[in-house]
């Protein structure tokens, strides 16, 4: 006799339909304004199913800051494969800028981040980005791209909030429009702070190519004092 096939989806298809689903009911009202309810419904589902993978709101937050984690991890991963590791991290901020504009599960765990700063699975997110820029800064000092007098965990702890800061400004100030102009600001100066004087110039290049951005005239070529 074969198998009965459901109409509902399950597994894996099951949690993924349930959290692209609470994702966009996050970024649409916040936390507080999603209904698990409509979450369920919109994912296919009933509120029943929904929380026998999710038992509380709580814990599908999780996942999708958990998933938008994977999604950037992965930008990051696929940069890397193709430029050196402070080329890819230029690179892949670019990436994780565009998904935060056109990916609903991105975009959310960036909201949820900034509403839900007591939760384990934030601070999580932030520690986990702290690393991650560590590592990379670790590895581009080998190379050459950063100075040997920088700390590369002191460096990690103060990009990673100055990149949440660009988003979180950019999103409150201009919906994103101005997100990648920022994000070009927010290099050329870590680049003069934080590179040796010799690789300025060949960086800053690096993030006019990521963002498409024209090279400045000579009046408007940054200051790269010793």
């Amino acid at each position: 006799m074969p198998a009965r096939t459901s109409r509902t989806p399950r597994g894996a298809e099951h949690r993924e339909a349930i959290v692209e689903s609470a994702a966009r009911a996050f970024d649409r009202v916040g936390y507080a304004g999603a209904s698990l309810k409509e979450v369920a419904a919109a994912a296919g589902t009933d509120l029943r199913a929904l929380k026998s993978v999710f038992p509380h709101k709580e814990d599908l937050a999780r996942a999708v800051i958990d998933e938008q984690d994977r999604r950037m991890v992965a930008a990051l991963d696929h940069a890397l494969l193709r430029h050196g590791p402070l080329e890819a991290l230029i690179h892949s901020s670019r990436t994780i800028a565009d998904l935060t504009v056109s990916d609903p599960i991105v975009r959310a765990g960036s909201r949820l981040s900034m509403e839900l700063g007591a939760l384990d699975a934030v601070a999580e997110h932030f520690r986990g980005w702290i690393d991650q820029l560590t590592s990379v800064f670790t590895r581009a000092q080998e190379v050459g791209d950063i100075s040997t007098r920088i700390d590369p965990a002191d460096l990690g702890a103060t990009v990673q909030p100055y990149l949440s800061g660009v988003h979180t400004l950019s999103a409150l100030l201009t919906g994103r429009s101005d997100l990648h102009a920022r994000l070009v600001v927010m290099w050329r100066t870590v680049i003069d702070a934080a590179a040796p004087l010799g690789r300025r110039l060949g960086l800053h290049s690096v993030t006019r190519d990521a963002f498409g951005e024209q090279p400045a005239t000579t009046a408007e070529q940054p200051v790269v004092a010793a």
